[in-house]
């Protein structure tokens, strides 16, 4: 045989030429001469080594993001409506001056109290209900500004507090008064403020003296009767001598020779204190 030509795309009929003629052989034909030629498939070897593994290639990007999975059955915690909570629940805390329906935590009410930047408390002014939703702390003072003496004095000042300790500097406050009865020429000091005590000089005269004495000589006092009578003729009552801290009293009747008497009185003192 000299050449041998096998066709690889599958020809109806596959041209050969053997041994001194051209012969035309069918495909069946051609796969047995073939087998011929080549000898039957030995058996399989054993396998050979194993390779080298290869790098390990770069990571794919992540896939698309599942649905989330339907809600579980309730559990057993507070239900929404009108919970009944125990122990120390927390919430967030609101914001300073918050106002909706958040819930307001222990934190956020503290945080309402009065601050620096709402000023100090005054102590007096226009009345009014207010706006602020800042609440006043337990320990607040309220400032107090109270008149002096002078101011009490000119009785002029709208801004200052009147204190019971000042009150007697104000012009129509009595510095001193006092309610003296008598009965067979015995004069007794009833009640009186201001007045130190009172002395009887002789009949019809009364020595009044004054726990804090005048400024000057020119305090004046007012007198009133006691609704006595003298033998049924009026008397009357008179300031004579007087100092900056004592004024004598003279009672007379109010006819020739105008008689000393002994009458009860009461007895007010005006004037500027020192």
């Amino acid at each position: 045989m000299t050449d041998v030509i096998i066709a690889t795309d599958d020809p109806v009929v596959i041209a050969a030429e053997a041994f001194d003629d051209n012969v035309v052989v069918m495909e069946d034909i051609a796969l047995e001469m073939i087998e011929v030629v080549l000898g039957e498939p030995g058996p399989p070897g054993p396998p050979g080594p194993q390779g080298i593994q290869g790098d390990i290639g770069p990571v794919g990007p992540a896939g698309p993001t599942g649905s989330q999975g339907p809600t579980g059955p309730a559990g057993g915690g507070a239900p929404t409506n009108s919970p009944a909570f125990t122990g120390n629940p927390t919430a967030p805390t609101p914001a300073v001056d918050d106002n909706d329906t958040s819930i307001a935590t222990t934190a956020f009410v503290i945080g309402q109290a009065s601050a620096a930047g709402d000023g100090t408390p005054a102590a007096d002014g226009t009345a009014a209900r207010g706006t602020s939703i800042h609440w006043a702390r337990a320990d607040h003072v309220h400032p107090f500004s109270a008149a002096t003496q002078a101011q009490q004095e000119a009785a002029t000042s709208t801004t200052v507090g009147f204190t019971p300790q000042n009150a007697v500097y104000h012009p129509l406050m009595p510095k001193a008064w006092a309610y003296v009865s008598q009965a067979s020429g015995t004069y007794t000091l009833r009640q009186s403020s201001g007045i130190a005590s009172i002395s009887k000089v002789t009949t019809g005269q009364i020595t009044v003296n004054l726990s804090t004495a005048f400024a000057s000589t020119t305090a004046f006092g007012t007198l009133a009767f006691m609704n006595e009578t003298i033998s049924g003729t009026q008397i009357s009552e008179s300031l004579t001598v007087r100092t900056t801290s004592s004024v004598k009293i003279d009672i007379r009747d109010c006819v020739t020779p105008f008689a000393n008497h002994d009458c009860g009185f009461m007895v007010a003192f005006f004037g500027d204190l020192p």
